[in-house]
């Protein structure tokens, strides 16, 4: 039996209408599991393969994603086993969205290490798993200093003044009017997965 998080390969038997999903067969204990479109990374046609994660367990069939967190963070360990391995990376947190075209990894090292510099090189390789563009973010300890590094590609060296209420779990980042719609993204989606990445409910002030 899978459980939720299982890294799975599989291939497409048929498309299911009714459901708006696709009928996976996996390997397994339970053979079939399905594939929701809204879940799938791209179109796919019977017979492609796929490789998911197991998002969510059910009756008849698990529900298998490839844009949850569980999913990038099975292919990071895959693709970045070489640094992994050593200690040189460790991934400590991924987010995504179901409409974004982008998904978030943080990762440290031990000091002296920039992880995302060492990450870099590899990530040209998730092309062979998903097209969602991956942005590596540098993990602190430090919240203030972990949601300025979770807001880019914004232009951080922008930011006046990040306030962060530990209780709340809010942050409060004062930026120039100017520079809002960087920091929000697209659609606010910028905004929304440097929220998830940080576990911080993240407001954007402005100031002239």
């Amino acid at each position: 039996m899978e459980k939720i998080g299982d890294f799975v390969l599989g291939r497409v038997v048929k498309a299911l209408p009714d459901r708006d999903s696709y009928l996976i067969l996996i390997n397994g204990t339970q053979p079939f599991a399905v594939l929701p479109k809204q879940y799938a990374d791209r179109p796919y046609r019977v017979k492609d393969t796929i490789s998911a994660a197991v998002y969510r367990l059910g009756e008849v069939y698990s529900v298998l994603s490839q844009r949850c967190p569980h999913y990038i963070r099975r292919i990071s360990e895959s693709i970045l086993r070489p640094v992994m391995a050593t200690g040189e990376v460790r991934i400590r947190r991924v987010a995504t969205g179901l409409c974004s075209p982008f998904v978030k990894i943080a990762v440290e090292s031990d000091e002296g290490v920039d992880p995302v510099r060492v990450c870099v090189p590899y990530r040209q390789s998730y092309a062979s798993y998903t097209r969602l563009m991956v942005s590596f973010v540098r993990y602190s300890t430090d919240l203030g200093r972990f949601i300025r590094n979770a807001l880019a590609p914004a232009p951080v060296d922008r930011i006046r003044r990040i306030d962060v209420f530990g209780e709340e779990q809010m942050a409060r980042v004062l930026v120039p009017a100017e520079c809002k719609g960087y920091f929000l993204g697209k659609g606010g989606l910028n905004v929304a997965l440097a929220s998830k990445l940080t576990s911080m409910a993240i407001e954007l002030r402005t100031e002239p």
